[in-house]
C-alpha cells in the first residue's frame, strides 16, 4: 500500500543520511497508526542503526520484527 511506501521511503532517506532518531521514529508511528512495517521497513531503520554504530538498538529491532 501507498502508505506503507511512503513511510518506507522516509526511513531509507534518514537511513542515508545517517538521521537515526528520525527512522526510529517513522517505525514507531508506523505501529502506533497500526500499519504494519514490513522487511523493507525494517531493514532500512536497522542499516541507520548499523551507519551510527548503534549495535543495540540494532539488535532490538531484530528482536522485533514479526
Amino acid at each position: 500500500p501507498a502508505a506503507i511506501f511512503a513511510q518506507e521511503t522516509a526511513i531509507s532517506a534518514c537511513e542515508e543520511g545517517q538521521l537515526l532518531q528520525p527512522a526510529l521514529g517513522r517505525l514507531t508511528g508506523m505501529l502506533q497508526a497500526a500499519v504494519r512495517p514490513n522487511v523493507i521497513s525494517y531493514n532500512a531503520a536497522n542499516s541507520a542503526c548499523a551507519k551510527v554504530r548503534q549495535w543495540l538498538q540494532a539488535l532490538g529491532l531484530l528482536a522485533v520484527m514479526e
